[in-house]
């Protein structure tokens, strides 16, 4: 028995009983016999990769508590060594990891610590902006790579790089991709979301704004239009650049998540879920957002996607999206 396998029947079983689930209540929750779940506490199995991923979601495992036995080790390996933590964390699953920071041309050191962790590892590479082109202009080269470099069946996650979004709950968002969900949002408003260090002006926005995109947009399984921590399926990426092309991504402000979302929809993506926790209080520095502009314009913005559908008549392109998944 592996010193891994051991951790991990460990940290699966205190996790069970931190729920007060018992063995027969958690097996019957998975699908599977008692048997096999005493077999995997007892470390004398291992549980596949969708089983291991609807055990994470149930139990609200981290992949640190996977990986690491303690907190101190995961904080030190985070500290110089957080691609390489969550690569392995990734194998485990069957998944391979490539970092890309995209610079929007920082003022502080972060694009020379960004090009050294490069140096270091390979699966990191640094794309570096000459001309400032904010979240817009970031999140349309980011797609603009993913779809140059990529294979079929891989997938992009796109996060903020403020230490806002943990890369813990991309496990969970990867157990929700299927071929009739390609694209998982990391949501705050699903059950057992939270959300920590939020000023309240913020979050009344947050909360208004889901509520106006719902009533204008209603994109069916979206409940967090605005939050940027996505993944999404190489085919719906390239279902909405064969439509729209370059105008995919047309804002430069952080409207753009709706807009790109409200878009990926009209080009017949569908969406799924996750709840996650924001750690805005672990962002560092004083927030670029000016909060007057940025309701004004996401709003407008939403508004005219919708009324330029009504006025133009275009139809979701379901029989495409169709047509497109069984090529």
């Amino acid at each position: 028995m592996s010193m891994e396998t051991r951790a991990l029947g460990d940290a699966i079983r205190a996790a069970r009983m931190k729920k007060g689930l018992t063995q027969d209540a958690l097996s019957e929750l998975l699908d599977i016999t008692p048997t096999h779940l005493k077999n995997i506490e007892g470390s004398r199995r291992k549980p596949s990769v969708p089983l291991l991923f609807q055990m994470m979601e149930l139990l609200d495992l981290s992949v640190d508590a996977l990986v690491f036995q303690s907190r101190e080790e995961s904080r030190c390996l985070r500290m110089d060594g957080l691609s390489e933590r969550e690569a392995e964390a990734l194998a485990r699953t069957g998944y391979q990891l490539t970092v890309i920071p995209v610079d929007d041309r920082s003022t502080d050191d972060t694009l020379a610590i960004a090009r050294q962790l490069a140096q270091e590892q390979a699966r990191v590479r640094v794309i570096a902006h000459a001309v400032n082109q904010n979240l817009g202009g970031v999140v349309k080269t980011a797609i603009g790579d993913f779809l140059q470099v990529s294979q079929p069946g891989d997938l992009m996650c796109l996060m903020d790089g403020d230490d806002t979004h943990k890369p813990r709950f991309i496990h969970g968002m990867l157990a929700k991709i299927t071929r009739e969900k390609q694209c998982v949002i990391a949501s705050r408003y699903q059950p057992g979301a939270r959300v920590q260090g939020l000023q309240a002006s913020r979050k009344l926005f947050s909360d208004g704004a889901r509520l106006y995109y719902t009533l204008v947009l209603h994109v069916p399984g979206v409940k967090d239009y605005t939050c940027g921590y996505r993944v999404y399926t190489r085919p719906a990426l390239q279902a909405g650049v064969a439509r729209y092309g370059q105008a995919l991504v047309e804002k430069k402000s952080f409207a753009c998540m709706m807009e790109l979302l409200y878009k990926l929809y009209r080009c017949g993506c569908t969406f799924a879920e996750v709840p996650f926790t924001l750690y805005y209080d672990s962002k560092e520095g004083e927030s670029k957002m000016n909060l007057g502009k940025t309701i004004r314009d996401s709003f407008l913005t939403a508004l005219r996607l919708r009324v330029r559908d009504e006025i133009t008549g275009e139809s979701l392109d379901k029989n495409q999206w169709k047509k497109r998944k069984t090529a």
